[in-house]
């Protein structure tokens, strides 16, 4: 079964005009850029820093956007806010957004 929130790989295709090395060439970008922005991300969620997690979760957000990784945005939105407005768990959300993104390694490593 192919799901779609977790990477929607046909939708990107179709925005990349079927172009399958541009497509593996940004999801690994991707992958990297995720990857070290998780790791800035961990001591600004335990410092309570509210404008670098939100610029951080911003940036994951349109990543994921531009890939097609649904969950991910949606969760990096969802943090975004809640920074913006200085409320909510963000220790729960970050949790979700590794959790998710290691989801998506392993659907596109699967692929």
């Amino acid at each position: 079964m192919i799901n779609t929130d977790i990477f929607d790989k046909e939708g990107l295709l179709k925005n990349l005009g079927g172009d399958e090395s541009i497509m593996e060439e940004l999801i690994e970008v991707f992958i990297d850029d995720v990857k070290v922005r998780l790791e800035k991300l961990e001591p600004m969620i335990e410092e309570k820093n509210m404008k670098e997690i939100n610029e951080i979760a911003h940036s994951i957000k349109g990543a994921a956007d531009n890939i097609k990784a649904h969950n991910i945005r949606e969760i990096a939105f969802d943090l975004e806010k809640s920074a913006d407005r200085g409320e909510g768990d963000m220790e729960v959300m970050f949790e979700e957004l590794k959790a998710e993104f290691n989801k998506f390694l392993s659907y596109y490593e699967e692929k």
